[in-house]
């Protein structure tokens, strides 16, 4: 299922005193698409990942090219993690995250941000500014 890894880089580099995970763990952080079982297609097929943000694409990449494949992230994980029927297993960010384009592209109020995984679905989500 394609899901948006959100980080609030302010809170990753200078509110959380060391606690990276803080900048991710923001209530409306973290969307996610349509489930789909590991059953129902197969885990080795070179579907591409695609993130666009206001309909450009930021990133782009073969889930076979990652540092691991989902079966060998499957097996490491799984060898101290009980994984529980509905675990949700984000596999990493590819290049093109917007604090490396240059100029920055950080995500605004009114942004959209949309997750494709090819032959599995998308999620899109609109970005709201904070107080």
């Amino acid at each position: 299922m394609p899901a948006n890894d959100v980080t609030c880089r302010w809170w990753e580099q200078h509110g959380s005193e060391g606690q990276l995970a803080r900048g991710k763990s923001f209530g409306t952080f973290c969307p996610v698409g349509q489930g789909v079982s590991t059953c129902d297609f197969d885990l080795e097929a070179p579907r591409r990942m695609i993130s666009r943000l206001n309909g450009d694409v930021m990133q782009e990449v073969c889930i076979t090219e990652m540092f691991m494949s989902v079966v060998e992230l499957l097996v490491e994980l799984s060898r101290g993690t009980s994984l529980l029927k509905g675990s949700i297993l984000l596999t990493g960010t590819p290049a093109g995250i917007g604090m490396q384009q240059s100029p920055p592209r950080y995500l605004q109020g009114g942004d959209v941000i949309e997750i494709e995984i090819e032959g599995v679905g998308s999620v899109a989500n609109p970005v709201v500014a904070g107080p």
